[in-house]
């Protein structure tokens, strides 16, 4: 997609919209009704997506939608669910860190299904972890071309880049990143650190300031209350 994502930081409309998972997608018709809602991004969802639109346009008819949805259910792709899997439970292993699981649990996700980006962009962070510049770098830079817009992992070609010594061309890249990041709490982070490498304490400060001010921002209640 390429229109602007709205992030409802605050939860302000969470209830009103009764919205269950993030992310969810909310069909409004020309009436300015609310006909269709859908929770999560499944591996069917650009598929059914595509089919409520093209009902409340007129291009098919609710049976012609019901069977899209129907068929698309019964060949759901199984690699792309076992990839899933072990791409979630490498996310789990990352959480306790665990990070020699979680690398081998990342790679068998790739193995299953080689044109996902999330996966090798968690294996990219993985290896910043255990401080395999080179590996980080070339994981994120297959990310990027699966998906040119993985914002993530452009903040991730900068940390490997760090993590490299080139921190010249690390701040040129860092910088581009954060532009259209909605997120960019890790790329003013690794800012700073760049520019705490080369020696530039005021820009260092002020990007670890910004870092701060994000996280800050997005965090909703205390931690003792969690």
């Amino acid at each position: 997609i390429d229109f602007p994502v709205l992030l409802d930081t605050d939860r302000q409309v969470f209830g009103d919209y009764e919205i269950r998972v993030y992310p969810s997608t909310f069909i409004i018709d020309r009436n300015s009704k609310l006909p269709y809602d859908l929770p999560g991004h499944s591996l069917t969802y650009k598929t059914i997506l595509e089919a409520h639109l093209q009902y409340m346009l007129g291009e098919i008819d609710e049976k012609k939608l019901n069977d899209i949805i129907s068929f698309r259910r019964e060949i759901v792709d199984e690699s792309a669910v076992m990839a899933e899997r072990r791409y979630n439970l490498a996310l789990k292993f990352t959480e306790a860190q665990l990070y020699e699981q979680a690398i081998e649990a990342a790679k068998k996700s790739i193995e299953v299904k080689s044109d996902v980006a999330s996966p090798r962009i968690l294996l990219g962070f993985l290896f910043l972890a255990t401080k395999e510049g080179d590996k980080a770098f070339q994981e994120f830079s297959k990310a990027i071309e699966i998906d040119p817009l993985a914002h993530d992992a452009k903040t991730g070609i900068g940390a490997a880049l760090i993590l490299k010594g080139d921190i010249d061309r690390a701040i040129e890249i860092l910088n581009a990143a954060i532009i259209a990041n909605p997120c960019p709490e890790r790329t003013y982070y690794e800012l700073g650190r760049a520019y705490e490498l080369k020696g530039e304490k005021d820009k260092s400060i002020e990007m670890y300031k910004k870092a701060v001010e994000k996280v800050i921002k997005r965090q909703v209640m205390p931690s003792s209350i969690k």
